[in-house]
């Protein structure tokens, strides 16, 4: 799919946009955003697919993987037994 970059780059504004909406930090959003990327580089989408559409599905299912990762993060502190600003 030639094509892809250009429209990839195209809509990297509204992703951050977006992923910035879910997060307290610019740095937060572009980590959920570079995640989204990543996973469409190991799974690229058929002709025909709507990229847009595409892009805002992974960008989701990164935005539920690192709230998995950092809920975990927070189990694990809270069962080590120490406050979490002392991690």
């Amino acid at each position: 799919m030639a094509s892809l970059a250009p429209r990839v780059e195209q809509l990297l504004p509204r992703l951050r946009a977006i992923a910035r909406t879910w997060t307290n930090s610019q740095v937060e959003a572009d980590d959920i955003v570079c995640c989204a990327l990543e996973m469409a580089l190991r799974k690229l989408p058929p002709d025909g697919t709507n990229i847009e559409a595409w892009l805002l599905d992974l960008l989701d299912a990164a935005r539920d993987e690192r709230s998995v990762a950092s809920e975990e993060k927070r189990r694990k502190r809270a069962m080590d037994g120490r406050p979490s600003h002392l991690h």
